[in-house]
């Protein structure tokens, strides 16, 4: 087998030893570098929350390689140039005529704005031409000096480079070698701010995703051309390129799945354990921010009669939503040797390992691939019930997750199997769902309930089982009311119609982009404003979801279940229902669909690292409450 830096050479494009190829990947390499700076050029505008109103604030970054000007200038002088190298017959002419003329007013009126807006359209415009260019045929661009393939693997590999020099910076905080808001500037982490002001429209478009897909199914029964379908080819003309016999026959990547499992166990403990080190936590504060509130609930369970602890768990705590959730975490609490608030704010050490086992499960039950059950177990661990889940203290939430999960991998084994053991494991995980999270209940049941209406209409399962799953749903609500009715507690079905009255309101429509943009980029570390995980599942649910597959159906039911809120909700709803859906299903499957498109071990590689990177630096950067 030849060497691996033979087979990254080979990688970036084949027959690159002409002098104006070379010249041409040497000028894109440099142009990539750049544009990795993109961030400091441009102040960055955000709402943020001020004395309980939502205003405008602006990010400066002054940090540039030379400084602004010659940053600039440098980036608009490659990109005319490499337009030059790839552009055919006279009208690259015509682009040395055109960025001149652009620099006029600059010099003239002294104005950022035009050299601001080549700055930050080069990259997408190049992108854009080589991409026609390998669709469409168009004439104007020569493939012979600057290929797709080549502009794509360039751009990875520096994905991977920064990536890799983001996880060294965080890692010298974490040994408490350097400070983060010092030197040197993490540039992943710009780019991903950057990049995450596209959230709040990508989640928009995902709510609606199920919509959009029924309209594109029409338009393609009604025989016409929908143009929108031009990544599944252009990925298969990726493949082409890159797919050669050397790679075929002397080159190939292979897995380890048991190891990899074991690796992504152990990864579970180590990663929620970050903000617990002293040197990121050195006061020794609670992480978690409902900590304290689980140190008070869980308080009044001490020297107390078995009657007061029912009384205070059913009743008196939270309005008896969580109950068994209570008693797990005061069980745990008191088998630690640790005090109360530290063992309970520990508790994401225990939860994560168990989620990503979970979403191993349910994910192998519903997509029956092997691969792609240990990428959405691996990519938990940085998944937003993760993040979130330590950074919010979501425990009664997030384990009612894990029982939701396991509702959902019992019921999708029921309706395939139709055997009493996975009747009986689902009729009692959802039952337990309502004393384990009331709200997690009520969004499990509002999608489980729509998605077996669908399936008893579409016939796609057993009717008979249908309907039994439906009758133990139907028997949840009962015994919900019922509990209500007998202890006096408040659960799903009345504190839900609270949330309702109290959050859902027409009075929302008006500023339903600034509570969109507030629960994804500012409340609760905007965690979710993660582009890289959200457009990839868009990519998922628009473009290769079938709609005559039950799973695919589930799963935009369940991005539905945001559309209402986001349009006449408050941004506290919203938040709620993006932390219950497991987006590293869809995106697990997405990067796996395009790594076998693709063949190309770089694609899932840079992916990958990007969201460590990026999850550890928020672990890193986390805002400690006092005990």
């Amino acid at each position: 087998m030849d060497s691996l830096p033979n087979y990254v050479l080979l990688k970036l494009g084949r027959n690159y030893s002409r002098p104006i190829r070379l010249l041409s990947a040497c000028l894109v390499a440099l142009w990539i570098f750049y544009i990795f700076f993109l961030p400091s050029y441009f102040n960055l505008n955000l709402f943020v929350l001020e004395n309980r109103e939502m205003i405008e604030s602006k990010i400066v970054n002054s940090f540039f390689i030379f400084n602004q000007f010659m940053d600039q200038i440098i980036i608009c002088g490659l990109f005319s140039f490499i337009l030059f190298l790839i552009i055919e017959n006279r009208l690259r002419y015509i682009v040395l005529i055109v960025t001149v003329i652009a620099f006029i007013p600059f010099f003239i009126y002294n104005t950022e704005f035009y050299i601001d807006v080549i700055t930050i359209l080069s990259f997408p415009l190049i992108l854009i031409l080589l991409v026609l260019e390998k669709i469409y045929r168009i004439k104007i661009v020569s493939d012979r000096k600057l290929s797709l393939s080549l502009f794509v693997n360039y751009f990875l590999i520096f994905l991977i480079v920064i990536s890799i020099y983001s996880i060294l910076i965080s890692g010298l905080k974490i040994f408490g070698i350097i400070d983060l808001d010092g030197f040197p500037r993490d540039y992943l982490y710009n780019m991903f701010v950057l990049f995450s002001r596209i959230v709040p429209y990508v989640i928009l478009l995902l709510s609606f995703s199920l919509i959009i897909k029924l309209c594109l199914v029409q338009l393609r029964y009604k025989k016409v051309e929908v143009k929108s379908l031009i990544i599944t080819p252009l990925l298969q003309k990726y493949q082409i390129m890159n797919n050669n016999s050397y790679v075929k026959d002397h080159f190939r990547f292979r897995v380890n799945w048991r190891v990899f499992f074991i690796v992504t166990v152990l990864l579970s403990i180590i990663i929620p354990a970050i903000p617990q080190i002293p040197t990121i936590n050195p006061e020794n504060r609670y992480v978690g921010v409902d900590t304290f509130w689980y140190v008070v609930w869980t308080r009044s369970f001490n020297d107390t009669t078995i009657g007061d602890i029912i009384h205070n768990a059913f009743v008196e705590q939270t309005h008896g939503d969580r109950p068994f959730s209570l008693f797990v975490i005061y069980l745990i609490s008191h088998i630690n040797p640790l005090s109360p608030g530290d063992t309970i704010d520990y508790m994401p050490l225990l939860l994560t390992p168990i989620s990503t086992i979970v979403i191993y499960l349910l994910c192998r039950e519903m997509t029956s691939n092997k691969k792609i059950s240990h990428l959405a177990s691996f990519f938990t661990i940085f998944s937003f019930q993760t993040l979130i889940g330590i950074y919010a203290g979501f425990y009664a939430n997030w384990i009612g997750l894990i029982i939701g999960f396991l509702m959902l991998l019992f019921l999708f084994r029921f309706l395939r199997s139709h055997t009493r053991n996975s009747l009986l494991f689902y009729s009692i995980f959802f039952i337990a769902l309502i004393f384990f999270h009331a709200y997690t209940w009520a969004i499990f049941i509002t999608v489980t309930s729509v998605f077996l209406v669908i399936m008893l209409l579409k016939k796609r399962y057993n009717r008979k089982a249908i309907v039994i799953a439906l009758i133990v749903l139907s028997s949840t609500v009962i015994i919900d009311i019922s509990k209500d009715f007998m202890l006096g507690s408040s659960g799903g079905v009345r504190e839900d119609l609270k949330l309702v009255k109290e959050f859902i309101s027409y009075n929302y429509l008006s500023i339903f982009e600034q509570n969109l943009v507030r629960a994804t980029l500012i409340t609760h570390g905007g965690i979710v404003g993660n582009g890289v995980i959200l457009s990839l599942v868009l990519f998922w649910a628009i473009f290769r979801t079938n709609l005559k597959e039950p799973n695919d159906i589930f799963l935009l039911l369940f991005f539905s279940l945001m559309s209402i809120p986001l349009l006449i909700g408050s941004y506290f709803v919203q938040l709620r229902i993006l932390y219950d859906i497991p987006f590293q299903i869809p995106f697990a499957i997405c990067i796996y669909y395009i790594y076998t498109m693709t063949r190309n071990p770089i694609i899932l590689g840079s992916i990958t690292l990007v969201i460590i990177a990026v999850s550890i630096r928020d672990l890193t950067n986390f805002n400690f409450i006092p005990q």
